[in-house]
């Protein structure tokens, strides 16, 4: 029989980094004035290289199409308007680098609370054809992009499915042996394509949604069973965002200690929020951020 720890709902801790990860992103952009753009629309190495510099949450050197999750960070940004190829003559590129928006647009994303931050998130990518349904293409897709209809379905299934579900539940992942009960329910078989073809398509996306943005989002979290190597997906108390009622008052980020000192330096613990990270960065000078940030 599984412990209480075992079965412990898991909390927003990991939606709560996500969104302080889209900030970080964000404030590293702006610190360095833009991010150049290879021309496949990808961001160059002395880019990535300058990013890590200012972005002291991870010194992973991978380039963008081997990294996923870090590209995931990216794209979202663009299409939250929070980075952007600039307008001004002066600033436009060859290669049509990135520069981070206003601090006032930031604000108002900022200013809403965690729930319908994970809902924006979660809308944008579902009708989004800027993320693939599996991993990174070598051409980045364009930002406006619209999915094509089969997977925006399957993707919006599945955050049916998760809305329904407690926090804490398993997350059955679709596999193989599924394909056959969902066959007949698929919309848009044809004579030419087969409903079985059309249901692997829908089961792959489901996996690739569960495996990459969902979990990235912190939607869903992978947890060890029964303290071996077997791991299993469960919701997260996030998922609660996903039905934008009363119980968004539970989803909420909980910020650590922030302590001025005398001589007027400010220390900030665990854990970071993206807020609170904002309004320091808004009054005062980072000087480090590791396991603390300090000003």
């Amino acid at each position: 029989m599984p412990t209480d720890d075992e079965i412990a709902v898991p909390d927003v801790e990991e939606a709560a980094t996500f969104q302080r990860d889209l900030y970080l992103y964000w404030w590293a952009a702006r610190e360095l004035g833009e991010l150049g753009l290879t021309s496949r629309g990808f961001l160059t190495r002395s880019a990535l290289r300058r990013l890590h510099s200012h972005w002291p949450t991870t010194d992973d050197d991978r380039p963008e199409v081997s990294d996923p999750h870090r590209y995931y960070l990216r794209r979202l940004l663009e299409r939250l308007g929070l980075l952007r190829v600039p307008t001004e003559p002066s600033r436009v590129s060859a290669n049509g680098g990135l520069v981070a928006a206003d601090a006032e647009i930031m604000a108002r994303f900022l200013a809403h609370p965690l729930a319908e931050r994970l809902r924006i998130c979660t809308r944008l990518w579902v009708a989004g054809g800027w993320w693939p349904a599996g991993r990174p293409t070598r051409v980045a897709s364009g930002l406006h992009t619209p999915i094509h209809p089969r997977i925006a379905l399957a993707r919006r299934r599945l955050i049916e499915v998760l809305a329904a579900l407690e926090p804490g539940s398993p997350v059955e992942i679709p596999g193989m042996q599924l394909v056959e009960d969902h066959a007949p329910r698929i919309i848009g078989a044809t004579v030419r394509r087969k409903p079985r073809d059309i249901a692997d398509e829908r089961n792959e996306t489901m996996r690739a949604a569960l495996a990459g943005p969902l979990q990235w989002m912190g939607l869903v979290v992978r947890r060890d069973t029964n303290g071996t190597v077997e791991r299993t997906m469960v919701t997260s108390h996030g998922v609660l965002a996903l039905r934008n009622g009363p119980d968004d008052a539970s989803v909420r980020e909980t910020p650590g200690r922030v302590i001025i000192q005398p001589n007027l330096d400010i220390v900030a613990y665990q854990p970071l929020t993206a807020p609170t990270l904002f309004t320091l960065d808004s009054c005062a000078t980072r000087v480090s951020l590791d396991r603390v940030a300090h000003y």
